[in-house]
């Protein structure tokens, strides 16, 4: 599959990615078999990523249930949704 972006998810191969939960590009390629991935989840923490592009965007302590979030980051955000002649 030339040419198609590979995007961060949870349930899939993630190898050679950049890691939302730690700043490192994934080695294990799957998070459920990855050690920080497990110790994210034991911290309660909500990690919000990008839906568009994979980057994380902000980590949010303490909220109970570990969990991922999606939003759209600001270059995503001016690069789909830039409003015409504005």
């Amino acid at each position: 599959m030339l040419g198609e972006e590979r995007i961060f998810s949870i349930s899939g191969n993630n190898k050679g990615l950049w890691c939302p939960f730690k700043s490192l590009f994934c080695q294990e390629g799957y998070c459920h078999g990855c050690q920080i991935y497990l110790d994210w989840q034991k911290r309660g923490e909500m990690v919000v990523i990008c839906a568009w592009c994979g980057k994380l965007m902000d980590i949010k302590p303490g909220l109970g249930e570990s969990g991922i979030s999606h939003g759209i980051c600001e270059q995503c955000g001016e690069r789909y949704f830039k409003k015409e002649g504005g």
